[in-house]
């Protein structure tokens, strides 16, 4: 935490002086007969979104949107907002800077705090994006039987664009209890568009044992054409009716990858 804010302490010092020099190069002859300071706060929250903005604009996609305004323009912009010109602030910089540097680095302190808020804030925000992603593919990819919730086989479906080569591993727990006929995996592929589109064409099939260990599989396979595709199948199919059977197991998708000959 201490590292974090004093390397947002040192890039703020270093923004405003950015400032500083800037303004005073550019405005010099300006009318320096200021109508009074800009209050600490409103300073501080001034000083605060210049240096976020000079960071914004070291992005290639908003420097490239706003490359039409020079770096005076953006920080004028900003003390604009607030209701204050940029006599003030540059009146407020130069007595800050001349008259009271204590206060002055007070002023950085409390913007390497909020810099640090904000910080911490999108931190959280990507830690709960995570979270969400990690709990859908658990939801998606990792199936207990028997599941009441679950309305069809566990299965899986990917858009593909061949020719190239699809690998997918997974691992599946029979138990011995198991009253399905038969376990098995299954997979096809079908063409999405074009004449063929609708096309199944089925690939391996594997039979499982049922002895409660888990077990490893890689299917992997070369799929031709040239056009969107999907494959799709379903990690646990059995021969007889499911309201006549009692199934018993567990599957995890591990991975899957799809290499085009284009890549």
């Amino acid at each position: 935490m201490n590292n974090s804010r004093n390397k947002h302490t040192a890039y703020a010092i270093g923004a405003v002086i950015s400032i500083v020099f800037i303004m005073s190069a550019s405005y010099s002859c300006g009318d320096k007969s200021a109508r009074g300071l800009i209050p600490e706060k409103d300073f501080t929250a001034i000083l605060s979104d210049s240096y976020l903005a000079d960071g914004l604009l070291t992005v290639p996609a908003i420097r490239s949107t706003f490359s039409k305004k020079d770096s005076v323009s953006s920080y004028i912009d900003i003390i604009k907002s607030y209701g204050y010109t940029y006599e003030q602030m540059e009146k407020t910089l130069n007595y800050y800077f001349m008259n009271d540097p204590k206060a002055l680095i007070s002023i950085y302190d409390k913007i390497s705090v909020n810099l640090n808020a904000i910080e911490l804030n999108i931190t959280a925000e990507q830690q709960k994006e995570i979270f969400a992603i990690e709990e859908k593919t658990k939801k998606d990819f990792h199936f207990s039987l028997p599941d009441p919730e679950l309305k069809r086989k566990p299965g899986f479906s990917y858009d593909i664009y061949p020719p190239g080569i699809f690998t997918l591993v997974f691992s599946v727990t029979v138990y011995p209890d198991d009253q399905s006929y038969h376990p098995f995996f299954i997979s096809w592929y079908s063409a999405a568009e074009g004449p063929d589109a609708g096309k199944i064409k089925y690939l391996q099939e594997i039979r499982y044992i049922k002895d409660g260990r888990p077990h490893t599989y890689t299917v992997k396979g070369r799929i031709e054409g040239n056009r969107k595709s999907t494959l799709g199948g379903f990690f646990f199919d059995y021969g007889n009716n499911p309201g006549f059977s009692w199934q018993h197991a567990e599957i995890l998708n591990l991975n899957f990858s799809f290499i085009g000959d284009n890549r």
